[in-house]
């Protein structure tokens, strides 16, 4: 029969009836006893996360009025952002509007209508209230003064997108193409300005300082294959 040696987990023969830890004279379990020891394994489609997040907040070389502007004129998004298909106010009101948007890659393509929550300059607040990939689908704008330069005002601008897909299918094909989505979307609104309002007023570009995806498979799937080391490495024994 095989042991286990403590330490250097180096799997040797042994004239014993029974299989042992050599380092504590245990008596070695099956493998089915083995996994018990540990919890239970995530569902292999839980490993998939249907809800995803990301932020990042930006100084754009502009006045915060007319990034707010910017990124408050719907009607125009399918002209600058790539992956909108179309846009356009359905009802317009002071401080609460709608909208309807078709955004996406074919086949993942997404109708829906937009309920957009405003208030100039400081912030836009747009949530999805109907729409079959997602459950969920909201994005925040933030903006307040930058630091001054010489060449004119700047602003900070904080970002920040959630969705969730219906299903884990959607949420299989989705994930990759609408985090390249998220990661872009600060950057696609600053070239719109720059194409209304002339060159930046920042040296360089706007720089990111805080840029943020917030997956939690990550952990999930290492958590999930540490599992399968050790499941594996007790059938090993097992079989020996």
């Amino acid at each position: 029969m095989a042991a286990v040696c403590s330490g250097c987990w180096r799997v040797f023969r042994s004239a014993e009836p029974t299989r042992t830890l050599c380092a504590a004279g245990v008596r070695a379990l099956s493998c089915r006893r083995e996994m018990s020891m540990f919890p239970e394994l995530p569902d292999v489609a839980s490993l998939v996360e249907k809800r995803r997040e990301f932020s990042e907040e930006r100084i754009l070389g502009y006045s915060p009025e007319g990034v707010y502007d910017v990124v408050a004129d719907l009607n125009r998004y399918k002209e600058f952002l790539p992956w909108c298909q179309e846009s356009r106010y359905i009802r317009e009101g002071p401080e609460r509007s709608y909208g309807q948007l078709s955004i996406g890659i074919p086949p993942l393509l997404e109708r829906y209508t937009a309920m957009v929550l405003h208030s100039r300059p400081t912030a836009i607040r747009t949530i999805a209230t109907d729409g079959t990939l997602f459950t969920s689908l909201e994005n925040h704008w933030q903006f307040r003064p930058g630091p001054p330069t010489d060449a004119g005002p700047t602003c900070l601008v904080n970002f920040w997108v959630m969705f969730e897909f219906r299903s884990i299918v959607y949420a299989k094909l989705g994930n990759i193409v609408f985090d390249e989505v998220a990661r872009s979307m600060a950057a696609s609104f600053e070239r719109r300005c720059e194409a209304l309002y002339g060159p930046s007023h920042l040296p360089t570009r706007g720089r990111s300082f805080r840029n943020r995806l917030h997956p939690t498979r990550t952990k999930r799937i290492n958590q999930c294959s540490s599992m399968f080391c050790v499941i594996y490495f007790s059938a090993h024994i097992q079989n020996e």
